[in-house]
């Protein structure tokens, strides 16, 4: 019988790639967890960015099949992702407005008895246990650091349009920008900045600086912002293999 792992938001955040640690299983991302991530993709900081970057990952795989029916991410696993209603008991001090909790409830409704919850949240290890549901903890926390990123800076001329989708959307992506590795953008807001005026003329005797064409002015002011480019140039590998 192919085993079913159930993941919960940790190890998405401490990992995007996660399902590349597993095996010959089907991995089940609950609801609950996809909800999660959404609200964290906004933030600054190292969730909201591997939120984001799982997020730009889900987007290729969503296109090779219905989530709901199963998609193969890798030889023999399968991703997938359920609407079923919450069935399994909970104590009734477990407040079922937290996504942790909505998990373990459905880990104890009956599809998923047999099924393993992967953490590396001690809280939700122990929780789960104290309720008999099974459990794995692995601590991928040490993978896709932001501080394992190409720390360089790239300067790059960027469309007006891509500017105001970055203040709309909160960011562009790297093909829009034409860069073909994966980008992290952060952005200072807009200020005037003076910079050279390339259509400056030479002073030319007897020719007053104001009607020189209009571009005599050696500097011109304009709006500017600062954005820091982060790239990855290959995924990590992973390292060990949950089976």
């Amino acid at each position: 019988m192919t085993k079913t792992y159930v993941v919960d938001t940790n190890i998405i955040i401490a990992n995007p790639y996660f399902f590349r640690e597993f095996n010959d299983c089907t991995i089940m991302l609950p609801i609950y967890v996809l909800e999660e991530l959404d609200k964290l993709k906004s933030r600054a900081g190292n969730s909201g960015f591997r939120a984001r970057q799982f997020f730009r990952v889900f987007k290729k795989i969503e296109k090779q099949g219905n989530l709901l029916e199963g998609i193969e991410v890798a030889k023999n696993v399968v991703l997938k992702s359920s609407l079923e209603k919450l069935s399994g008991k909970l104590p009734e001090n477990y407040d079922l407005t937290y996504a942790d909790n909505k998990i373990l409830s459905l880990m104890l409704s009956p599809g998923h008895i047999e099924d393993m919850l992967i953490t590396n949240d001690v809280s939700m290890r122990l929780k789960a246990s104290a309720l008999g549901i099974k459990c794995k903890y692995i601590d991928l926390s040490d993978k896709h650091k932001l501080e394992d990123l190409y720390s360089g800076v790239l300067e790059r001329q960027v469309r007006v349009e891509d500017v105001k989708k970055f203040y709309r959307e909160g960011e562009v992506s790297m093909e829009e920008l034409g860069i073909g590795y994966p980008v992290l953008i952060f952005s200072t807001k807009p200020k005037p900045t003076s910079i050279a005026n390339p259509y400056a003329e030479p002073a030319r005797p007897g020719v007053p600086a104001n009607r020189a064409n209009g571009a005599a002015n050696k500097t011109i002011l304009v709006d500017r912002a600062d954005f820091t480019v982060q790239m990855s140039w290959k995924p990590t590998p992973p390292t060990a293999n949950a089976s």
